[in-house]
């Protein structure tokens, strides 16, 4: 339950980061657009879906109605950030949203009738390595966003 807050509040805070730098919806247009540029293959394929998809809303009125980023998921602001020159680790922290959003086991069991351990420690350390990842970039971005609204 702590992490599943701790990214809500992470991802709330990078929206929010986001809108006081400046950025827009129409921000993460182009950066679908650049992105789309430099692709091949199957990335192309998506970043073509994700602009038509974008292009192509069908709640238009309720989709101004909304809050900047709203619409979007975590790695594609995490990716806009990144691109916008702020640097946060994606590697670790959309794939533990992804584990802890769709109920996966965080840490490998091993077989507790051959073992002296229960569960992997290999994996158990990557866990930790992950949430400490997403602690440190929540930090940075809550910090980051409050500053920002200092300078405002």
């Amino acid at each position: 339950v702590y992490l599943f807050e701790v990214l809500f509040d992470y991802e709330k805070s990078l929206r929010n980061l986001l809108a006081r730098r400046c950025f827009t919806n129409e921000s993460m247009l182009e950066y679908f657009q650049e992105e789309l540029k430099g692709a091949s293959g199957k990335d192309k394929q998506g970043w073509q879906r994700k602009i038509n998809t974008y292009i192509n809303r069908k709640d238009q009125e309720q989709y101004e109605k909304r809050l900047p980023f709203q619409s979007f998921n975590l790695n594609d602001l995490l990716g806009l950030a990144n691109r916008r020159g702020i640097v946060l680790d994606t590697d670790k922290v959309y794939p533990l949203r992804n584990l802890i959003m769709h109920v996966h086991e965080l840490v490998d069991k091993k077989d507790h009738t051959a073992d002296d351990l229960i569960y992997d420690f290999e994996s158990f350390e990557k866990f930790c390595d992950m949430a400490t990842q997403l602690l440190l970039d929540f930090k940075r971005v809550h910090n980051l966003w409050l500053l920002s609204k200092d300078e405002s």
